[in-house]
């Protein structure tokens, strides 16, 4: 099953496709001249565990109320098709598209291939839908970009807009999007949060109890709790 299968697939030819699934019908065909249809329960308890069962159960179209079974489509036709690159497309949008689907990123140059177009023409078209990062100099879509640490970001972007006027795009796009700050009134610190710094603790100790030494803080990470 799975040798006709991958045969649809990879770079098999019509006639070794063929062949692959005569031999199935020769396997299933000997199997239920022994022992009947694979989805009788005699047969499923024989291969009970077995995490492909359910694709050998898939090998019929069963009649469980009168025990018959006929044979799938797989023993006669095709069923899978190798998946078939897109070569041309309309929009930027679909070659955007096309590009995080069969690239994984934004891929310029073949989205350019895609419109049969230069760069320059169809990258309006995404104007706030990709951006480029001015750390990594790559494009990336706008839900990436626009993500994360966006204080961070927005600095990066503003010293990189001095010199080059494309990034305040991005600035703007990041200004729309940075959080309010919060007073301090807003933040609870508990006095054993990890990320408060050991001597933070220690001056907020000596102060309140009004020492000047013998007080050690120390953090003992979750790690060493384990051991």
């Amino acid at each position: 099953m799975r040798a006709c299968l991958r045969s649809q697939v990879d770079e098999s030819t019509d006639e070794q496709i063929a062949d692959a699934r005569f031999q199935l019908n020769l396997a299933y065909d000997r199997f239920i001249s022994r022992f009947g249809p694979v989805n009788l329960r005699a047969n499923q308890r024989a291969f009970d565990g077995d995490p492909d069962l359910p694709l050998l159960l898939s090998l019929e179209n069963y009649d469980g109320e009168t025990g018959t079974a006929t044979k799938a489509t797989v023993f006669r036709e095709r069923t899978v098709q190798r998946r078939q690159p897109v070569q041309a497309v309309n929009s930027a949008k679909e070659a955007l598209l096309v590009s995080l689907n069969e690239d994984g990123r934004v891929d310029l140059d073949h989205m350019a291939g895609l419109l049969n177009k230069p760069v320059e023409e169809f990258l309006p078209d995404l104007k706030g839908i990709i951006f480029l990062n001015p750390q990594s100099n790559q494009w990336e879509t706008d839900d990436q970009y626009l993500s994360g640490n966006v204080r961070e970001k927005l600095a990066v972007a503003d010293a990189a807009a001095i010199a080059d006027p494309r990034f305040h795009e991005n600035v703007e796009a990041l200004e729309s999007l940075q959080p309010e700050d919060l007073p301090a009134t807003d933040i609870d610190v508990r006095l054993g949060a990890s990320w408060i710094p050991p001597d933070d603790v220690k001056q907020f100790t000596q102060v309140l109890l009004n020492l000047s030494s013998g007080v050690e803080v120390s953090h003992i990470h979750a790690r060493d709790l384990a051991r």
